[in-house]
């Protein structure tokens, strides 16, 4: 069963690690693997301004925010934003959020976004069978996006995952028996 589209919360057994009190946007999960962005760790390793320019994107009207997608090629980016404006290259994340990677969507979404967007730099990755094994761990709980979708674009990064968290009834992490292989969907 694909647990994408998705989110997958960092639980307390991650604290203290790249992915402690994460919030991932599972975009991708099969048998191959899984693939997904990070959504709450903002970055100013180079900001947004400077990136616009070396994509030769001009006098911006709206600034875009930057997330650390996750450790592997970071290198690479991703364009987080909701609906409106889509291309060949764009996926539909569900729930109203849309993942793309052209130029051309970002130079658009610079001059008439209505919502915040993100550029997210690198993902996070699983191989076959990885993910799995580290819910039965213990180490993430996956959930559905359940009309959460939108809390990826707006609010405060640093407050998602207690957002999330919270929205879910979970605040006491301790007296919850959610990590076994039977656990589903919450």
């Amino acid at each position: 069963m694909s647990l994408a589209p998705g989110f997958l919360l960092a639980t307390p057994k991650l604290s203290g690690s790249y992915f402690g009190e994460t919030v991932i946007l599972l975009l991708s999960h099969d048998d191959d693997g899984a693939f997904g962005l990070v959504l709450n760790h903002e970055t100013d390793a180079i900001g947004p301004q400077s990136i616009l320019q070396l994509l030769d994107i001009d006098e911006p009207l709206i600034m875009p925010g930057l997330l650390s997608g996750g450790p592997v090629q970071p290198e690479r980016a991703f364009l987080l934003h909701g609906p409106g404006l889509t291309g060949e290259e764009t996926m539909e994340a569900g729930d109203g959020l849309m993942v793309s990677s052209r130029r051309e969507t970002l130079a658009e979404l610079c001059q008439a976004a209505e919502q915040p967007f993100w550029i997210v730099l690198g993902y996070a990755g699983w191989h076959g069978g990885q993910l799995e094994s580290e819910i039965e761990d213990g180490a993430w709980l996956a959930t559905s996006l359940s009309a959460r979708g939108q809390w990826a674009l707006g609010g405060p990064r640093e407050q998602l995952w207690q957002d999330l968290v919270t929205s879910m009834g979970l605040e006491d992490w301790d007296g919850l028996s959610l990590f076994t292989s039977s656990a589903g969907l919450q």
